[in-house]
C-alpha cells in the first residue's frame, strides 16, 4: 500500500496530534498513529500515517525525510502490510471477502456402512455466489 509511511526516530513526547499536524500540511492525511507499549501506553519511538492519496504519501516522503518534529530528525519510509498495528476500515472489509474454511469430525460410527472406508471427506460451503 503506497499510502501509509512508516515513520520512526520519533521523539517519546511527539502525540498522534502532532504527527498529524505535521503530514497534513503536505496531503489529506486518512489515518494516523503513534504506537505505544501495551502496558504502560509509553510510546515506542515511531507511528504511521496513512494518506488518502498515494501521491500525498509519495509527496510527503520526498518533503518531510529528515525534518523535525518536536527537535528530532524524523525518518520515513513506505510500511510494509505487516508492519502496520491499526486497522483501518477498509482492511476490515477485505478480511469479511477471505473464504472461511471449517474442519468437522466425523466419527466412523456416523458415516453409513456402505461409507466407512478411510476415505478424507471435505465440505465446502460458499455463502455467496461470487466465491466460486
Amino acid at each position: 500500500d503506497k499510502r501509509t509511511l512508516l515513520v520512526s526516530h520519533l521523539s517519546k513526547s511527539v502525540t498522534h496530534e502532532d504527527l498529524e499536524g505535521a503530514f497534513s500540511e503536505v496531503g489529506a492525511v486518512r489515518h494516523c498513529v503513534v504506537v505505544t507499549e501495551k502496558g504502560s501506553q509509553e510510546p515506542r519511538g515511531f507511528g504511521f500515517v496513512s494518506f488518502s492519496l498515494p501521491e500525498d504519501a509519495e509527496l510527503a516522503l520526498k518533503e518531510l525525510q529528515g525534518s523535525s518534529i518536536k527537535g528530532r530528525e524524523i525518518r520515513l519510509c513506505y510500511a510494509n502490510r505487516r508492519e502496520r498495528k491499526f486497522r483501518s476500515s477498509e482492511d476490515e472489509n477485505q478480511e469479511a471477502k477471505k473464504p472461511r474454511i471449517k474442519a468437522y469430525r466425523v466419527k466412523q460410527s456416523d458415516l453409513p456402512k456402505a461409507s466407512r472406508q478411510t476415505t478424507p471427506v471435505v465440505v465446502v460451503e460458499h455463502t455467496t455466489a461470487d466465491a466460486v
